[in-house]
């Protein structure tokens, strides 16, 4: 954006335009995809379940989705404290060249070519994470 010779207020606009694009992408993602009329085999036995369950009170019973899981459930599960703690050890790693690239990288190069790395690393974070 420097080198492009724009006002430096537009080195801040612009990821903040992308951040806020993702995050109204992020929000319009769908939780359950019966709710946009997409049957899975999940979703059919639990629809075959919701109409056994009617039949058998015979008045409407609404349909829940599939019950949401706790944390010590979800650790029981196989290799995902593992995954975790591997992700943990990722995001620092992660963290350490965001907050140091720009420090190393103007070590070795020109002030307008390392902003422009540290940039693009910084927008590269955005949607990978």
């Amino acid at each position: 954006v420097l080198g492009a010779g724009l006002n430096y207020t537009w080195a801040l606009f612009i990821p903040a335009l992308t951040n806020i694009g993702w995050g109204i992408l992020t929000m319009k993602l769908v939780a359950d995809p019966a709710d946009v009329g997409i049957i899975t085999p999940e979703v059919k036995i639990r629809m075959e379940k919701l109409k056994a369950k009617q039949a058998e009170t015979g008045s409407t019973v609404v349909d829940e989705g599939p019950a949401p899981i706790t944390y010590a459930a979800a650790l029981k599960i196989p290799m995902v404290a593992q995954y975790a703690f591997a992700f943990g050890f990722f995001k620092l790693t992660n963290y350490v060249l965001f907050f140091w690239l720009p420090y190393f990288l103007g070590k070795h190069f020109d002030p307008v070519t390392a902003n422009l790395i540290a940039s693009l690393y910084s927008v590269g974070m955005m949607p990978g994470g």
